[in-house]
């Protein structure tokens, strides 16, 4: 399972009271952290999984590409979107499932032998 490109419409979404300065703004952040979460955090948390209460410190977004953050400043941003994520993680349609063949094991398996082969000759006799 992977993390869809394109963050779900949940994560987006913008409130009623915002103008359309702070909803492009918004915009932008999301698809920032969103990112994020398909660059880095995918790979440390699974789907189904519930995500911590606070945010790891790798899910950031550089704050000198967004200079009109709006009330609260970075912080409150990289809270309310791991709000969101939080909430969209564990949705079936935030993900799309994908097979693909590896040949690691075929690695693992090798290294595993030739362990075991330098063991049995370091071996004293």
């Amino acid at each position: 399972m992977r993390l869809q490109e394109d963050p779900p419409s949940e994560f987006i979404r913008s409130e009623p009271g915002w103008n359309a300065s702070r909803r492009a703004v918004e915009e932008q952040l999301a698809r920032a952290y969103w990112k994020c979460a398909v660059d880095v955090l995918q790979w440390q948390h699974s789907f189904g999984k519930n995500l911590s209460g606070d945010p790891p410190s790798e899910f950031r977004i550089d704050p000198s590409n967004f200079p009109d953050f709006y009330p609260g400043g970075p912080a409150a941003a990289r809270a309310r979107y791991w709000r969101r994520l939080q909430m969209v993680w564990i949705l079936p349609h935030a993900w799309r499932k994908s097979y693909e063949w590896s040949t690691a094991w075929v690695t693992d398996l090798w290294v595993s032998i030739r362990d075991g082969i330098e063991s049995i000759w370091e071996r004293p006799r």
